[in-house]
């Protein structure tokens, strides 16, 4: 059985960093996905690596959660369509963003418009005593990040 307290990701799967947005370096992935399955969650993934604006991605995760097509392409539509994630019946959910540090270089205020939403749903899910709450969080992962670790 899944505990219903908050844990997260970065707490219960070594290699990773940050609450509500996770940053990974792509090389764990296979270590991640190990660690977030012994956690307990049931993953959704997605592959940023070919976009070219944050509505590339954002369409990515409403196909990958299929949400309707609004959420794709309208910011308010898939923060209401994430907050519906309570009513999924999994209780814990992590979005896996491969590629993330393409939408970093090629839109860097996008990037930080979705991962806004994608944090604001972090904390819309968990309210830490009702029935519905959900432990959401989303890796980003990274093909730089060891290597600014390593500089």
């Amino acid at each position: 059985m899944i505990s219903r307290e908050w844990t997260c990701i970065a707490d219960a799967v070594a290699g990773t960093e940050g609450v509500g947005i996770v940053f990974a370096a792509s090389e764990d992935r296979a270590a991640v996905d190990a660690g977030l399955r012994t956690a307990g969650y049931t993953d959704i993934a997605i592959d940023g690596s070919k976009a070219t604006d944050f509505r590339d991605v954002q369409a990515l995760i409403a196909d990958a959660f299929a949400f309707p097509p609004s959420a794709a392409s309208n910011l308010d539509a898939l923060a209401d369509c994430l907050r519906g994630l309570s009513a999924r019946p999994e209780p814990r959910l992590a979005l896996l963003w491969d590629g993330a540090d393409v939408l970093i270089r090629r839109d860097l205020p996008g990037w930080y418009r979705l991962t806004d939403v994608l944090s604001q749903a972090t904390d819309d899910l968990w309210r830490g005593d009702l029935p519905d709450d959900r432990l959401f969080e989303t890796v980003l992962f990274l093909d730089s990040l060891n290597e600014r670790a390593d500089a």
